[in-house]
């Protein structure tokens, strides 16, 4: 929320915004607003953007550098609690935890359409080691699931550091290829945008599921519409 003329404004229109923002020095703002060029011409007194949590996407970075506007994030205020989050969508998901709770309140029960798969024994792929997708994988030990991962920079030495960690590094398209659950945990880029797609999609098996945990356009929603009606994976979570 933000304070202007002794009203709380929570999640300003564009217009209110600007106007927000045209006296203010410091901004500290989480995703639900979304920054561009114009917006920080308006803001002729700022100094300093503070974004609380770890994606940076809705903040004009190099236009900021241009402006002499300092940006910085606080990625590590929430990471635990995304991580745990990601184990309730994956459970909720593979047990079919939803769609039994929407059936019983309109007093239906179909115990056929039911049944889950369980985690144990699971090899579970996560795409972004960062704070949040490294504390993915420390939670799948407790569910006894293999840990495949993949990052941007993959090395022998780094391979070694996380196969003492029981995580196997490998390339993207093995981690598809080889996982029952496929983890989202990247941040939007230019280069991860859409980075799952059909292409990506076709790789994964007919009994997978994937979970998504980044923003929603680093998977392409149209090509995973087409790919869950097709059955090509078996289900999908986001948060």
């Amino acid at each position: 929320s933000r304070r202007y003329n002794g009203v709380n404004k929570i999640h300003p229109n564009r217009a209110k915004l600007i106007k927000l923002i045209s006296q203010t020095e410091v901004l500290i703002l989480r995703s639900g607003i979304k920054l561009d060029e114009s917006i920080i011409d308006n803001a002729k007194k700022l100094i300093l953007i503070a974004r609380a949590g770890a994606g940076l996407d809705n903040i004009p970075l190099e236009y900021c550098k241009v402006k002499k506007i300092k940006v910085f994030n606080i990625p590590n205020t929430s990471y635990l609690s995304v991580a745990e989050f990601t184990f309730g969508i994956m459970i909720s998901l593979m047990r079919k935890i939803n769609k039994a709770d929407a059936q019983l309140r309109n007093n239906v029960w179909k115990k056929t359409e039911l049944y889950g798969n369980s985690l144990k024994g699971k090899t579970l792929g996560i795409i972004g080691l960062g704070k949040i997708g490294s504390c993915v994988a420390e939670i799948a030990k407790g569910f006894n699931l293999k840990i495949l991962a993949t990052a941007n920079k993959i090395n022998n030495e780094r391979k070694k550091l996380l196969e003492d960690r029981d995580i196997k590094l490998v390339l993207l398209e093995d981690l598809l290829k080889n996982s029952d659950i496929v983890s989202l945990h990247v941040p939007l880029l230019e280069t991860t945008k859409n980075l799952i797609n059909s292409t990506q999609l076709e790789l994964m098996k007919n009994s997978s599921y994937l979970i998504n945990l980044s923003r929603g356009e680093v998977v392409n929603e149209d090509d995973l519409i087409i790919c869950l009606k097709n059955k090509v994976i078996a289900g999908y979570a986001t948060d």
